[in-house]
């Protein structure tokens, strides 16, 4: 985790607006309402465009950047899951697109990938990290915005939507898992802990993915070398943070384990409304995603929400 300064953009636009890298053109595209729809006329939503492109969307004030991926053969009627994907501390999208391998699984699954930078490349996850939590950055309000906006396109499914985060990206997704506002079905924290000190305020399933030789997020929580070396603050241990979960979801008390290999899978059935969390630990592995034969964070991810 690295923290280096972010120019930020001067436009200020009014409403909520997207801005298309590739016609450099401000349209204005309709945010799902918290209100039931009219029963006399069916809601227009617009499809979103094919492909990658660099998108922008206006929140309190401040022009705030993501990366969309729409794969290129979603049938014209149908509504697909929609996967927000947030980069630890230090990062940008297009580090996590390159070292995650999201985009080749929305193709090959039909997903919808969406990549928010962090203002300062950071989010205010609580007690971490960077700047955006020290001057107190409204992140819970742009994703559950960006969250809303998405879902205004035809080929987003509403009731199918997942926040997952990488190290500072996993810390954000814990926090906006406890914001009574959020509407997701699920969160994933990857290399993240709870540095909000909160829990969910309404049922939603929850998957941590952490490995026990990760030195910037220690497994037991606390501090490192590496950790004190850039300024990071003691972390909560992620079995405290599951713990919180567990309790705050009303899981039974006994989950199921499951050990392959290095890779240990303790799972909870049963919990509020059907929902489940899972916690999967990766002895030896350190703080960057998981990939490869041995475990891959992101097949288990879209395992764990999008079971095919």
């Amino acid at each position: 985790m690295r923290f280096r300064a972010l120019a930020a953009a001067a436009l200020v636009l009014t409403g909520c607006s997207v801005t298309s890298s590739a016609s450099s053109v401000t349209t204005t595209v309709p945010v799902a309402s918290t209100s039931p729809p009219s029963t006399t006329a069916s809601v227009y939503r617009p499809r979103a465009l094919s492909g990658d492109s660099i998108e922008f969307l206006t929140h309190d004030g401040v022009e705030r950047r993501y990366v969309l991926h729409v794969p290129n053969d979603l049938p014209a009627a149908t509504s697909v899951p929609l996967v927000l994907v947030l980069h630890g501390a230090g990062g940008v999208p297009e580090e996590i697109i390159a070292g995650s391998g999201w985009n080749t699984l929305a193709d090959e699954r039909g997903l919808i990938v969406a990549y928010p930078a962090g203002e300062d490349e950071s989010w205010n996850a609580g007690a971490c990290c960077g700047v955006a939590a020290s001057e107190g950055n409204d992140d819970v309000g742009f994703l559950n915005a960006l969250i809303a906006h998405l879902a205004g396109f035809a080929q987003v499914d509403p009731a199918r939507v997942v926040v997952v985060g990488h190290s500072n990206g996993g810390m954000m997704a814990y926090r906006l898992a406890c914001d009574p506002n959020t509407r997701v079905l699920g969160a994933a924290s990857v290399a993240g802990t709870n540095m909000a000190g909160c829990q969910p305020a309404r049922a939603l399933s929850f998957l941590e993915i952490h490995g026990t030789a990760d030195t910037i997020v220690p497994y037991d929580g606390g501090s490192s070398p590496d950790s004190e070396a850039v300024g990071l603050p003691p972390f909560t241990p992620v079995t405290v943070s599951i713990d919180w979960m567990v309790h705050a979801l009303g899981c039974p008390a006994e989950p199921v384990e499951q050990t392959a290999s290095r890779t240990t899978t303790t799972t909870w059935t049963g919990c509020a409304e059907g929902t489940r969390v899972q916690f999967v630990t990766l002895e030896g592995a350190g703080h960057s995603w998981p990939t490869g034969r041995t475990f891959d964070a992101t097949t288990a991810i879209a395992d764990f929400f999008f079971p095919i």
